[in-house]
């Protein structure tokens, strides 16, 4: 409990260290920056699984009933957020594809499991955005590869059967996992001691966000700093 209290109260500023950190051992060993890709997955999986053990999937369901919130969501999510995105990266890009899909993709895709503990930080609303957050991400597992095919598919080839399947590997099965490790820890422990140790999945998401940055900034460090 002390280590996540910690990691909570000292988000950011760990965030900022291991970036810092990233850039330089993958500046200094751009080789091991490049094979650490590989655990990319895992890192994603790391930061989404803990935020899916603290919801239940009738929350999303009850959400998602809330018709006139939920379609406000969806409308700044997957039509207008994509289409900006989309005329951005044509105004700006069109002579540097990679460019342009990064920021489509940066436009298609909605924020993930950190936006529940910055929301928090800013004292928000978090089990709500916690809801958003989920609800969208199963809508994306439609709606981003079709987005992307439409969008980005006139700058690079899109294999969207295979987006469709990283996103089935990243949102799905964390979620699936997550919902029967909470049932299992609720009949171990009760609710309420349950409720107890709650704070420490934000701080386990966090050790996968800085996995996710450690892992993007050591790969591609000799970029960053040339550019």
């Amino acid at each position: 409990m002390r280590v996540a209290q910690f990691i909570n109260k000292h988000m950011i500023q760990l965030l900022m260290a291991v970036i810092a950190l990233g850039l330089l051992l993958g500046y200094l060993l751009p080789d091991t920056g490049k094979r650490l890709q590989v655990f990319y997955p895992v890192a994603l999986f790391i930061m989404l699984y803990p935020m899916m053990v603290g919801i239940k999937i009738g929350e999303v369901v009850g959400a998602a009933r809330r018709v006139g919130f939920m379609t406000v969501v969806m409308v700044f999510n997957y039509l207008i957020s994509p289409l900006l995105a989309a005329l951005l990266a044509r105004m700006f890009l069109s002579g540097y594809p990679d460019f342009a899909v990064g920021l489509i993709l940066t436009g298609v895709v909605p924020c993930a499991g950190m936006i529940v503990a910055w929301t928090a930080m800013a004292k928000g609303n978090a089990p709500m955005t916690l809801v958003i957050t989920v609800t969208s991400l199963l809508a994306g597992i439609v709606l981003i590869p079709l987005w992307m095919s439409a969008l980005a598919g006139k700058y690079v080839p899109v294999d969207a059967w295979k987006m469709l399947q990283t996103i089935f590997y990243t949102i799905v099965v964390p979620l699936v996992l997550g919902n029967l490790t909470r049932v299992w820890l609720v009949k171990k422990w009760g609710q309420k001691k349950f409720a107890d140790y709650k704070p420490v999945f934000p701080a386990v998401s966090a050790l996968g966000m800085y996995l996710v940055f450690f892992i993007s900034m050591m790969s591609e460090s000799v970029t960053l700093v040339r550019n």
